[in-house]
């Protein structure tokens, strides 16, 4: 059975704003026939399996589920949650918002990170959700079982542009507009945020330290210059197999 084209994971991108522009014939966004030799070049996710002798797979999948099938239904699964609604204008509603509430919640501590250490959990959800929109918009090749046609030859920007406005934008009401909007709160917090770690002088001026107990005395501290030459001597050598060509 088709999965709901009206729902919000899998939108018709036919439809174009009332106020848009462009007002000509969409035929060639939903048109998935652009292929060189007219078919899909294959599966690309279905594996070789042996035959027996009655013809059928020997060690397929029991139930004939196709792989292809399969990657465009965990495709569909990411999506999901991408392109869920809001549900009376508030993010806190949507799973993807929800998850991010708790994704950084330290077992060790027992407390939420600080604004600092929680943006860049922020980056990588709005990164994989910007692959995964791109991926709706232009597809390779088609998701039969989603319904989403592949990328057309022509106006593909066009098709980009309507799912960066309905998704990507402020104003938006989604997932990716909330992340966007908080990693940005997030970075103008983390300047008030206490830095990682303090570092204090001793009282003659000639260590500091940091944390609890720890301490470094300037004498220390310039052999560490010292250390680090023999260091990259030991590893040089190593890496000429001890030749010392006369340069």
């Amino acid at each position: 059975e088709d999965m709901d084209m009206d729902g919000s994971v899998y939108e018709d991108l036919g439809e174009v704003d009332d106020n848009s522009e462009e007002e000509e014939d969409d035929s060639d966004i939903s048109s998935a026939s652009d292929d060189d030799n007219g078919d899909d070049g294959g599966d690309i996710f279905s594996p070789s399996y042996d035959k027996n002798e009655e013809g059928n797979s020997a060690n397929g999948p029991e139930q004939g589920i196709p792989l292809t099938t399969l990657a465009e239904l965990v495709f569909g699964l990411s999506l999901a949650p991408c392109t869920e609604r809001l549900t009376d204008g508030q993010p806190s509603s949507t799973v993807l918002v929800y998850f991010s509430g708790i994704l950084a919640f330290s077992k060790a501590t027992n407390s939420f990170p600080n604004a600092r250490a929680y943006t860049p959990y922020l980056s990588g959800l709005i990164y994989i959700q910007r692959l995964i929109f791109l991926e709706r918009a232009l597809p390779l090749r088609p998701y039969n079982s989603l319904r989403i046609e592949r990328r057309p030859r022509f106006k593909q920007l066009r098709r980009l542009k309507q799912v960066h406005r309905r998704y990507m934008v402020m104003g938006s009401q989604s997932s990716f507009e909330e992340f966007v909007s908080l990693r940005a709160y997030g970075c103008v917090a983390a300047r008030n945020d206490m830095p990682s770690c303090l570092l204090y002088w001793s009282d003659d001026g000639q260590s500091v330290g940091w944390g609890q107990g720890v301490e470094i005395s300037m004498g220390q501290f310039r052999a560490l210059t010292e250390y680090l030459i023999k260091e990259v001597n030991s590893l040089c050598n190593s890496l000429m197999f001890g030749l010392e060509p006369d340069i």
